[in-house]
């Protein structure tokens, strides 16, 4: 949608007032969506808790199409220093020891903007470098440490989920 405005008429009966939406942005940036690509994540911030379960509960209308609406569960937090799940960089536990810092693409001793491909003449583009043995530092597997592919990636995103799950919805009073 082109406007807070043109999204609270849509949703009018659900959303009373405009400045009950507070945000919109899409979930990634239209620069990572692939051409093919007919749809999109758009994430709406609403101020009212009454009206956002409103939306999960009937849906949210865009352009006269009615959309499934879900309430928006950020990813979990990856380290950049260690590539540990659930903590960020700024408070890594490991930061002090020079030993704990690992490459999200190859599980080197180094920070990944830092990898590199050692072949001459080197690849320009490292993301398709055929030169890197792609290695995981979580739990060493053929990927990268942030590939969906990831068993250690797959159990947190599972227990960060849960978590998240319970109490989202409250039971409908009708």
């Amino acid at each position: 949608p082109a406007s807070i405005s043109q999204l609270h008429h849509w949703n009018k009966v659900f959303i009373p007032l405009v400045s009950d939406i507070t945000h919109i942005r899409w979930l990634h940036n239209l620069s990572d969506r692939h051409i093919s690509k007919n749809a999109s994540s758009l994430v709406v911030s609403i101020s009212r808790e009454e009206s956002a379960n409103q939306l999960v509960r009937h849906g949210t209308s865009v352009l006269g199409k009615l959309c499934r609406t879900d309430h928006f569960i950020p990813s979990p937090l990856q380290c950049y220093h260690c590539q540990a799940w659930n903590h960020i960089s700024s408070v890594c536990p490991k930061r002090n020891d020079p030993s704990s810092l690992a490459c999200a693409r190859c599980a080197g001793n180094h920070n990944t903007k830092s990898c590199s491909c050692q072949h001459s003449p080197q690849c320009t583009d490292l993301r398709s470098c055929p030169h890197i043995a792609v290695k995981c530092a979580n739990c060493q597997g053929p990927h990268k440490s942030f590939d969906n592919a990831c068993p250690v990636k797959q159990k947190c995103l599972a227990e960060h989920l849960a978590q998240h799950h319970a109490s989202k919805i409250p039971s409908d009073p009708s």
